[in-house]
């Protein structure tokens, strides 16, 4: 094995683990969360404000394979805790503040989802209202209103359905091949193979998801359905603010620049066109940004997140800011808000 499969699947590996470390990890956390513990630490320092970010909502706690996922009500008790604990204030605000030096309320938070998926309208949105709490969708324009898949979660659902070498021989890629035949649980071999065609271009990207598209066809689920035109605009009366995710999600910055900045480009003007009102925030597909895409994304956006760890503060650059992808539990949002507002300083 070389070194940089034997990196994806060790990296796979941790990722789909659950051990005996984690479990208790999650119950000192819980046990922090319920005592207040982690409320009183995180008064202690004062910090910039955060903005989390989310992708969809499930109407069960539980995944495809078992695991943790962000279910209607854990959103509710996450916002819930948001809203009691922290300040939440749009996404704008913390932009233009950081922008003209201006002051934000303590403990301020953003909220941001990614992609564009049905339920953020239909599950996520009426809480959001419910609590009195804005937010920012960041819509992937090509695929609102299609029957399309976020190319990932349709090769989990094939992953969980199909013998893997099947999928190995019909990839038409010597990497995914080699992955699927290595004995590997499906989970852990789905998402190795999800770390390496992030990895190339997104041509090649499309080019075996086609291929195995059209061997292996999976029906759409409710899960994973995009927003149409009509609902994306809904979601303005949910107090949401909209931004641009690109046309057809390439990692740009494995993408030619000519290219990259089309994406960027069309992906402002079709929002523009649906909104009647010109989009200013930009989200980086899989939060990477290299500064010619930054540079790219300056020309037709104001603001732009990444998927960087981190708080902002006065030294963080509005075309990239920093975001903590939202947990599972109420009880990890508290710890890893706190364990950030800790560590942070006021420092470029």
């Amino acid at each position: 094995m070389d070194a940089e499969l034997a990196r994806l699947v060790r990296q796979a590996r941790h990722v789909t683990r659950m051990d005996l470390r984690s479990r208790v990890s999650l119950g000192v956390k819980a046990c922090s969360h319920r005592s207040g513990l982690l409320a009183k630490l995180s008064q202690l320092q004062r910090a910039g404000p955060a903005i989390i970010f989310y992708h969809k909502v499930y109407q069960r706690p539980v995944g495809r394979w078992g695991e943790p996922v962000i279910g209607v009500e854990e959103l509710e008790r996450q916002v819930a805790f948001l809203s009691r604990e922290y300040q939440p204030v749009r996404l704008s605000e913390i932009a233009a503040a950081l922008r003209h030096g201006l002051p934000l309320p303590e403990r301020a938070v953003a909220l941001t989802f990614d992609d564009g998926y049905r339920n953020n309208l239909q599950l996520a949105a009426p809480i959001f209202r419910r609590h009195g709490v804005p937010a920012t969708l960041f819509v992937i324009t090509g695929v609102v209103g299609t029957e399309q898949w976020m190319w990932g979660y349709e090769l989990e659902k094939m992953f969980s359905q199909l013998p893997l070498a099947s999928i190995g021989l019909q990839a038409g890629d010597s990497t995914v091949a080699r992955i699927c035949a290595m004995g590997l649980a499906p989970r852990v071999a789905l998402m190795a193979c999800c770390g390496y065609l992030k990895s190339v271009p997104h041509a090649r990207q499309m080019e075996v998801m086609a291929r195995l598209r059209e061997r292996f066809p999976v029906e759409l689920d409710d899960d994973h359905r995009f927003l149409s035109w009509d609902e994306v605009r809904a979601l303005r009366g949910y107090g949401f603010e909209l931004g641009a995710h690109t046309v057809s999600h390439p990692i740009l910055v494995h993408q030619p620049l000519d290219e990259a900045e089309w994406e960027i480009s069309a992906s402002a003007r079709q929002l523009e066109q649906a909104l009647g009102e010109r989009p200013t925030m930009f989200s980086y597909p899989n939060g990477d940004a290299s500064p010619e895409v930054v540079s790219l994304v300056g020309k037709y956006f104001e603001t732009a997140v990444t998927t960087r760890p981190g708080l902002c503060s006065p030294f963080t650059s509005v075309l990239e800011l920093p975001r903590l992808p939202a947990p599972c539990t109420v009880a990890e949002l508290d710890f890893e808000l706190t364990r950030w507002r800790l560590r942070h300083k006021e420092r470029p």
